[in-house]
């Protein structure tokens, strides 16, 4: 594996993407319970729920985010050398 190649996969893919979803998911996070004293462990709005829901959801925006950083990375790496 090329230098380039253990970049792309260590920064833009591992360490790039997990700083985005800490993000997103503690935006989704504070905006479902930004008014609550206390957020319960289960129930309608609570903790389980909102893992349960952006478990769902953050991979599906995960992917429709990808489509098009997809092609303009393999463009730009050379994986088969």
């Amino acid at each position: 594996m090329s230098p380039a190649q253990r970049r792309y996969l260590l920064l833009e893919q591992g360490v790039g993407a997990a700083g985005f979803n800490f993000l997103l998911n503690a935006a989704i996070a504070w905006l479902m319970f930004r008014g609550a004293d206390v957020v319960p462990l289960w129930g309608q709005q609570s903790i389980a729920g909102d893992t349960i829901g952006t478990s769902i959801i953050l991979p599906f925006l995960t992917c429709l985010a990808g489509r098009g950083a997809r092609g303009s990375a393999a463009r730009r790496l050379t994986w088969w050398t």
